[in-house]
C-alpha cells in the first residue's frame, strides 16, 4: 500500500477504498462469499438507480435461492472481504447496505437477521434499500482487516447488498503512543 512511513496528523484520514474496490469499479474483484454460489444464486455487481434519495451506483449483491440455502448460510459470510498487512492504528468503514426477502414469498422482515461487520464489531443491517451503516475508532493491531455482511440463525432475508465501501486509516491514536 501507499502508506508505507506515511502518518495522518492531526485527526486526519487516509481514505484506503481504492485498497479494497469500493466502488465495485473492478466488479467483485476481492469481495468473497463463503458458501458457494450454485445455479439461481448470485454474487455480482448490478446498478442502483437513485430512488428517494437513495444511493445511486454501482453495488455487489448476493442472492440465495431457497430456504433451504438460507438455512446452510445462516452464520457464513455473505459478502465480505480480507486484506491483510494494513498498517497497526485505528479504522473506520462506511458503506451502504441492505438485507431483503426477494421471490420466495412473504415473511417479516425481523432485525438481527444479517449483519455489517469489521474485525469485531457488528451492527444489524436494518435496511430494505441502500441505507448507510459505519464503525469509527475499530482498532487493528495485526495488520488483518475482516468486513463485509453476515446471514445469522433463522434469517429469511435471501437478497442482499453492499455499496459505496469506504475504509479509513486514522493511525494510532496519540494516548497509545505515550502508554
Amino acid at each position: 500500500y501507499m502508506l508505507s512511513g506515511s502518518h495522518p496528523l492531526n485527526g486526519t484520514r487516509f481514505d484506503l477504498s481504492f485498497a479494497i474496490n469500493g466502488d465495485f469499479s473492478q466488479g467483485t474483484a476481492g469481495w468473497l462469499t463463503e458458501l458457494p454460489v450454485i445455479g439461481g444464486e448470485n454474487l455480482g455487481t448490478l446498478t442502483n438507480n437513485q430512488v428517494n434519495g437513495q444511493y445511486a451506483g454501482t453495488f455487489i449483491e448476493r442472492y440465495y435461492n431457497d430456504d433451504a440455502r438460507l438455512q446452510e448460510a445462516a452464520g457464513k459470510r455473505a459478502i465480505y472481504q480480507a486484506v491483510s498487512g494494513m498498517p497497526a492504528g485505528m479504522y473506520a468503514l462506511e458503506a451502504a447496505a441492505f438485507a431483503r426477502r426477494a421471490n420466495i414469498g412473504d415473511a417479516t422482515r425481523t432485525a438481527g437477521m444479517t449483519t455489517f461487520y469489521l474485525n469485531g464489531e457488528e451492527t444489524d443491517v436494518t435496511g430494505t434499500q441502500l441505507d448507510y451503516v459505519s464503525f469509527y475508532d475499530v482498532m487493528c493491531w495485526d495488520g488483518n482487516l475482516e468486513f463485509g455482511l453476515r446471514t445469522e440463525e433463522g434469517s429469511t432475508l435471501n437478497w442482499l447488498g453492499l455499496a459505496d465501501v469506504h475504509l479509513y486509516y486514522y493511525g494510532i491514536p496519540e494516548a497509545t503512543l505515550d502508554t
